[in-house]
């Protein structure tokens, strides 16, 4: 019966060592498939897009008497905006532009986090709803 044990004992042994040495000597070395092919044109798109300025007049509200405004406080993208506290925002453009709301500066927040995904369909579609409903409000107010 201790020989049976023995015997089992170096069996599980050898095995655990096996395991062992294919995890030591294989560690990192698992093949990497490159699923996208290098092109080197995408980098160099990529580093021509760089240089351009997004154009913040594309986003509903935004017009260009507050872009030097905006610049000046740090908000020079679409990312800028899309990040920016409604806070920090309002704080900028107030003096200047007082009429501005709060509801609006999300707004231009969700305008350009559309324009940073790159869905100018959708943005569009933002848009034309924003001035659908300030023809609603303006239309009202005339009544």
């Amino acid at each position: 019966m201790e020989v049976l044990r023995f015997i089992l004992f170096l069996v599980t042994a050898a095995a655990f060592v096996k395991v062992a040495e294919n995890v030591v000597f294989h560690w990192g070395h698992d093949k990497v498939i490159d699923v996208v092919p290098e092109d080197d044109s995408s980098e160099e798109s990529f580093v021509d897009h760089e240089d351009e300025k997004d154009d913040l007049t594309k986003i509903d509200g935004i017009t260009e008497k507050m872009l030097p405004m905006l610049s000046e406080a740090g908000f020079e993208s679409y990312s800028d905006i899309e990040l920016a506290d409604i806070v920090d925002l309002k704080q900028t453009i107030e003096t200047s532009f007082p009429e501005v709301t709060e509801t609006e500066l999300k707004l231009w927040c969700r305008q350009a986090s559309l324009a940073v995904q790159g869905k100018w369909d959708e943005l569009d579609r933002v848009k034309e709803a924003m001035e659908s409903a300030r023809a609603r409000k303006t239309d009202a107010q005339e009544d």
